[in-house]
């Protein structure tokens, strides 16, 4: 989709295409940007028709992302995963990998607490009763939404991040929040099972912000007697 660009021009009577609303997708469903009546819209390549003529396309989001401070992380940290059943083999992909990502961080044993739930809408719930329950000092929360022909997709999104951003800010305990948002099964599949997966990376987030909030907070509410392992059936 050709990028926008934002010229300004003389003021449009009502009706005008410069008054017309661009829809734009974000990963919590479709908002709306409506231009200044003093605004048209230009494509930059209609504007240009060799725009974009041999650029080299956008980085992976990994190589946006500094290496992951190992000197700096918490060695006793201990990291929730919660992962919803809904999603099949693309969310087990991605639960292998965050797994594997924090094995590798030396987050094992019973430093490792892991619950199942059955979608995303449930994770909220089993996040807060973790950061009760678990004494953890982090979480990554795992799951997946598709869009579809209802807006059940947004209503969903939109709640579930909305309450686990309130959760972490309020509980003080850092969500790595890994629950995808996609326009089709396509999409999923590519950012799951395929070379767009982010889930390691978002290990080293859990890791390291676990290591953030010990260093500011301390670790006397850990315990090591608690379940390695909790699932909702």
């Amino acid at each position: 989709m050709a990028a926008l660009t934002f010229v300004a021009a003389a003021p449009a009577p009502v009706g005008h295409p410069a008054t017309t609303s661009a829809a734009c997708r974000s990963p919590l469903g479709v908002s709306t940007f409506t231009p200044s009546m003093g605004a048209r819209v230009v494509s930059r390549a209609a504007a240009s028709p060799s725009a974009g003529a041999g650029r080299a396309p956008p980085p992976p989001m990994t190589a946006l992302m500094p290496g992951f401070p190992t000197a700096d992380t918490d060695s006793g940290a201990r990291v929730g995963v919660i992962r919803t059943r809904w999603g099949g083999e693309m969310v087990d992909a991605q639960h292998a990998a965050v797994v594997a990502g924090l094995a590798d961080a030396g987050v094992t044993g019973e430093r490792l607490v892991e619950m199942t739930v059955p979608g995303a809408f449930e994770v909220p719930m089993a996040a807060r009763l973790m950061g009760l329950a678990q004494k953890v000092d982090a979480m990554v929360v795992i799951g997946l939404l598709i869009e579809g022909e209802t807006g059940h997709y947004e209503y969903i999104s939109k709640a579930v991040m909305a309450a686990l951003m309130e959760l972490q800010l309020v509980s003080s305990i850092p969500i790595v929040n890994g629950i995808l948002t996609c326009t089709s099964e396509e999409q999923a599949a590519e950012r799951t099972t395929g070379p767009k997966s982010e889930a390691r990376a978002w290990a080293e987030a859990a890791v390291e912000m676990a290591g953030l909030r010990s260093s500011q907070v301390g670790v006397k509410a850990r315990t090591s007697n608690k379940k390695p392992s909790v699932g909702f059936f």
